[in-house]
């Protein structure tokens, strides 16, 4: 009984602690950080890429020859 209440009390603080190592988040990487602390231009939030809001393109229906120049 006694090593069973051991046994937990060391595998518990062990798990609590690896789940702070499991947040991946990309907003919150180092180099983000280290941007927003030199502030300026690189800083700022980019636009969008374009054609965010389009459909993806489907691979087969591009031409199989180059067009002619």
């Amino acid at each position: 009984m006694l090593g069973s209440k051991r046994g937990w009390g060391l595998c518990l603080p062990v798990l609590l602690g690896m789940s702070g190592c499991g947040h991946h988040d990309a907003v919150e990487t180092p180099v983000d950080w280290w941007h927003g602390l030199e502030g300026g231009r690189i800083a700022q939030d980019r636009p969008p890429p374009p054609g965010l809001g389009q459909p993806y393109p489907l691979i087969g229906t591009t031409p199989t020859a180059p067009p002619a120049l």
